[in-house]
């Protein structure tokens, strides 16, 4: 099973026999040898558009429709690979490839390290590997990103050192206000929690503020980086307090909290609550660094019979969460199931349980 994402000239396939035989074809043709060139041009062409995902290019001799994202609803080719994914999070979950369901694989520049009064035990520790300036985040699983683009929405347990302790290597106007949100979230939501982690935790963030950073001496590359906790006691076995028992019992039960519409998944078949919104796909060339989509109704014009957002193509939380989680784990830098040409990011595994079987498929490939 394949997919390419993104095709820099949407609806053009990226094979080169393709493109010299359409070449050809125009040249015969008799039209202006300025249109007969390959299009082999168009690998360095940057369109000014927002990425596209394409999983699965379109059937032959078929026109895309250039304003819509993706089809779900009666179209076959769509479901397809997307329940592939999801079987393939299965067989991945069941060897331990991949976080469970409501976590995700983040980048983690540094942990803090915490007394159980909430004070620093010392330099935040640095979690990254390399050498100088090419030092790359540690991916570790954390409770589930929150999809955010200008909107101020702190994540849980973590985020990036503006919202954890409002330090930013830049300028921000809002910083105040982002640093605002993470501690009331966490005040809210660790009040009546009884973990010594937890209230560590939540003892820091009442004692800090921003102008300790200078006076502690934590170091200026830290700044902007994703950060994550731990008691001292415990961080030499790397255990982070999103780790701990009572935490992980507490994110699932703010997870499944609010009014949720249920139906059919298109991807499982099973009844069970929308994904309104789905988890970003990261690592895609040309993308947002924030990550993109590939099922969204962000227009009015996308959307019928009054839904919104995700009701127009219901997929399960747990199908999104599934699909997304394995392409980010194929898309990842270091990852066997990634061929890049071009800005063409394309992925590929092997649709089998047995796991010597895909791996050996995969090495074919």
């Amino acid at each position: 099973t394949w997919a390419m994402l993104p095709a820099a000239v949407p609806g053009r396939a990226r094979i080169p026999g393709m493109l010299r035989a359409a070449a050809a074809r125009v040249t015969a043709a008799g039209r202006h040898p300025r249109h007969a060139r390959s299009r082999f041009h168009a690998l360095g062409h940057r369109p000014c558009r927002r990425p596209r995902l394409d999983v699965f290019p379109r059937a032959p001799g078929k026109r895309r429709v250039e304003s819509a994202h993706t089809q779900l609803l009666g179209d076959p080719p769509m479901s397809s690979p997307l329940a592939s994914l999801v079987y393939a999070y299965d067989r991945m979950a069941d060897r331990g490839e991949v976080p469970p369901f409501g976590y995700s694989i983040e980048k983690i520049g540094f942990v803090i390290s915490l007394n159980e009064d909430g004070t620093p035990a010392g330099i935040p520790i640095d979690l990254r590997g390399g050498e100088g300036k090419k030092r790359v985040a540690r991916p570790i699983a954390v409770p589930q990103a929150i999809k955010r683009s200008v909107n101020i929405a702190p994540n849980f347990l973590w985020d990036k050192t503006s919202y954890v302790l409002g330090i930013t290597a830049g300028e921000d106007r809002r910083l105040s206000e982002v640093h605002t949100a993470f501690v009331q979230r966490h005040e809210e939501v660790l009040a009546d929690v009884d973990d010594v982690g937890l209230k560590a935790l939540l003892a820091f963030l009442t004692i800090w503020t921003p102008e300790q950073f200078e006076t502690l001496g934590w170091p200026a590359d830290m700044k902007d980086q994703n950060v994550i906790f731990a008691l001292e006691k415990e961080r030499l076995n790397s255990t982070y307090i999103h780790d701990r028992p009572v935490a992980r019992t507490l994110w699932a039960r703010i997870s499944s909290e609010g009014a949720k519409t249920k139906a059919v998944c298109l991807v499982t078949g099973e009844t069970a609550p929308v994904a309104q919104l789905h988890p970003a796909i990261k690592g895609v060339w040309g993308a947002q660094s924030s990550g993109a989509s590939i099922v969204s109704f962000n227009l009015n014009a996308f959307t019928s019979y009054g839904h919104e957002q995700g009701d127009n193509a219901p997929v399960s939380e747990t199908a999104s969460s599934a699909y997304t989680t394995v392409l980010n784990n194929y898309l990842s830098s270091d990852s066997r199931n990634r061929v890049q040409i071009g800005d063409t990011s394309t992925v590929f595994w092997a649709d089998t349980p047995d796991a010597e079987a895909a791996k050996t498929a995969e090495n074919t490939f």
